[in-house]
């Protein structure tokens, strides 16, 4: 398997409240960018030692292992990400599920607000005045009031449609494939109707996967509310079985090539420096009163 991968840090860009250091978002996430760097190299092993030029299969990949996007929006750099992949239907994505809870909900429980949003922006056709609708429905909430009005217009134009999407839970892990579907068409146009039969050529499996049927926001929330006592599998684990990594008994047909984009926050590894510096501190004053509770007055 032929693949290259590109790092983004989401630190600086949209709606980020906090560091702007690119490099603080590839530090934080260096663990597990550290074992897909092992998993893609051991892929590309796979692959023939002399390679021709070949259509590469691409994949978004936006994680948020710890949790740092909740549904109050105080961060959501990821979201806005996974949404503009939504419209944009540029290519199939693993997403964190908390990213995609998160989105589902609001579509669900913000329902009537969101519609009310989206319909000021067609009728206008005025980003200002779509904003400000957003921001006046919004003024009595505690918590959304204090997220930027625009990103609720970016959250009303946006959605999950089953006549787009193609869908699929991890039974084991926190993770969620996206795959449109006229990227498969794209991709396996002369292969049989079944779905699995075409992602299984585009180098995808599916027997870790729940495929989701009639996908929309209360389909997929359902799902993972569902799977909310998951006891998940290591992250990396869960990728390795999303695809196909041995070699076909034709030696002669290849395995798909990949292009990897991928995404994640860059606070832990500063909230986790922090820690770190908090506790050589406070381990400084407890050995500073510790010798002074021991000190002895020397005899004379």
């Amino acid at each position: 398997m032929l693949l290259t991968l590109a790092f983004h840090s989401t630190q600086s860009l949209y709606f980020t409240q906090y560091d702007t250091d690119v490099k603080k978002g590839i530090v934080a996430m260096k663990k597990i960018t550290k074992q897909l760097l092992l998993l893609i190299f051991g892929l590309a092993l796979l692959q023939p030692h002399i390679i021709t030029a070949k259509k590469c299969n691409n994949l978004i990949i936006l994680l948020d292992p710890d949790l740092n996007e909740q549904t109050d929006a105080k961060s959501k750099a990821i979201t806005v990400h996974f949404i503009d992949n939504l419209y944009e239907k540029a290519a199939p994505m693993i997403v964190s599920t908390n990213i995609v809870q998160n989105f589902c909900f609001w579509k669900k429980e913000l329902k009537q607000d969101l519609e009310a949003i989206k319909q000021e922006a067609l009728k206008s056709k005025n980003i200002d005045k779509a904003t400000t609708k957003a921001k006046n429905l919004f003024a009595q909430n505690e918590i959304l009031k204090t997220v930027h009005a625009s990103f609720w217009l970016l959250v009303s134009g946006t959605d999950i449609s089953n006549n787009d999407w193609y869908c699929y839970v991890h039974k084991k892990t926190h993770l969620i494939l996206f795959i449109p579907k006229n990227y498969i068409l794209q991709r396996a146009p002369q292969t049989p109707s079944n779905i699995d039969a075409q992602l299984e050529i585009c180098g995808i499996k599916t027997t870790d996967l729940d495929n989701i049927n009639n996908v929309s926001p209360e389909s997929i929330l359902n799902h993972i509310q569902s799977k909310e006592n998951l006891s998940p599998i290591n992250i990396i684990d869960g990728f390795k079985s999303i695809f196909i990594t041995k070699k076909p008994v034709d030696e002669t047909e290849e395995l798909p090539a990949w292009n990897f984009y991928l995404q994640g926050h860059g606070g832990p590894s500063i909230k986790k420096r922090i820690l770190e510096q908090e506790s050589t501190s406070l381990i400084d004053k407890i050995n500073t009163l510790d010798q002074a509770l021991n000190y002895t007055e020397p005899q004379y």
